[in-house]
């Protein structure tokens, strides 16, 4: 009962910050709106008045401008990274993950997500679909799987870490988190698209109404990001409750654990990619390598491949965990998918492997 009213109490925090701040902008947004509309009518009160303060009317153009830049971000089409790899039932090449999805569904209590996409890179998340003209609304529900996390842990593990990001969706997160997203976008998009006419424009009324907005998008986007900050841990915090309801204390360290190892021995594939691109040298099949190397490189203490928040959400936890490594079912048809990421091979796996192992204590300063 006490952990109930504590997750609940953590809800209404998290909703009364962001709700706060997206108040906040909002109104200053419309203040900004308001201000060009009036703008817009001086210019047209002095063509038709036949004023003479011909600077009106160029106020009027920066107005115009303005409002057709703020619309224009406003029904701006989602954007989503290019790695980002769009699967179904038909095209998936994990067999059996849609039917793993469908259950913890059912464990979580949760619907089933509108998009499912594996990424190339360590990642596991649950969110909303970025539309700007959405805000008051909960798009489209998403979900991205890195793929070396689903070839590297259990099924188990694996399932754990669905429980967390279903919970997410079930605890309401996801339309809190996609309003502070979506906003964040809108001030990073008008921000690009403003930023070059900022630097070469001519018109010093249009540039002074549009610096001004940005600058206080910039403000306005930095909050957000602070306010997101502050409410992240607490979020995840009570998406490992559910977590813990569905499996167990053990089980949800031990997946924790798990993925952050995973994650960070990918990124010293990919930093070890990096150093041969340079060179004009392309790796044969990173996610091998990066199976390879789980049982060939000694594990580092756990300070090393977790950040701070993964840390404070390990004390909250009981229980020993066992590091061994399952590759996943499915493992051999990602020679398949792996053809349409790394399409040039100069370097077979075994070379980068010795290269790597020989590198290790370069990658641990480097990290």
């Amino acid at each position: 009962m006490k952990k109930t009213k504590n997750n609940n109490t953590i809800k209404k925090n998290v909703s009364a910050s962001i709700t706060s701040i997206i108040f906040r902008y909002v109104i200053g947004c419309l203040l900004f709106v308001s201000a060009s509309v009036g703008l817009i009518v001086l210019g047209v009160l002095t063509f038709v008045k036949q004023w003479h303060y011909a600077y009106f009317g160029v106020l009027a153009l920066a107005g115009i401008y303005f409002l057709v830049q703020f619309f224009v971000v406003i029904i701006k089409s989602p954007s989503y990274p290019d790695y980002y790899i769009l699967i179904n039932k038909d095209n998936c090449n994990f067999d059996n993950l849609f039917d793993e999805l469908d259950k913890v569904s059912s464990i979580v209590g949760a619907p089933m997500p509108d998009k499912v996409y594996i990424s190339i890179k360590a990642e596991c998340a649950m969110f909303s679909s970025p539309i700007i003209g959405h805000l008051p609304l909960l798009s489209d529900t998403c979900l991205v799987i890195g793929i070396p996390y689903l070839i590297a842990l259990s099924r188990d593990d694996l399932r754990v870490m669905l429980c967390h990001e279903f919970a997410h969706y079930r605890n309401a997160d996801l339309k809190n988190e996609g309003k502070l997203y979506r906003i964040g976008s809108f001030s990073g998009y008008f921000i690009k698209s403003n930023i070059k006419y900022l630097q070469t424009g001519k018109a010093n009324q249009i540039k002074l109404l549009s610096s001004v907005f940005t600058s206080y998008s910039i403000v306005m986007y930095e909050k957000i990001r602070k306010t997101f900050r502050s409410v992240e841990l607490q979020m995840e915090c009570a998406a490992d409750d559910v977590a813990r309801q569905c499996t167990s204390d053990q089980r949800l360290k031990q997946a924790l654990l798990k993925a952050s190892y995973v994650k960070y021995i990918f990124n010293y594939v990919n930093w070890g990619c990096w150093q041969l691109d340079i060179k004009g040298i392309y790796v044969q099949n990173k996610y091998k390598v990066m199976m390879e190397l789980i049982n060939l490189i000694p594990q580092p203490e756990t300070r090393r491949f977790t950040n701070k928040h993964i840390m404070q959400r390990l004390k909250r936890l009981q229980g020993e965990v066992s590091m061994d490594f399952s590759v996943y079912d499915e493992f051999h048809k990602l020679d398949e998918l792996d053809l349409s990421l790394d399409k040039m091979v100069c370097c077979s796996n075994a070379d980068f492997i010795v290269w790597l192992t020989n590198t290790y204590h370069i990658y641990e300063n480097y990290n």
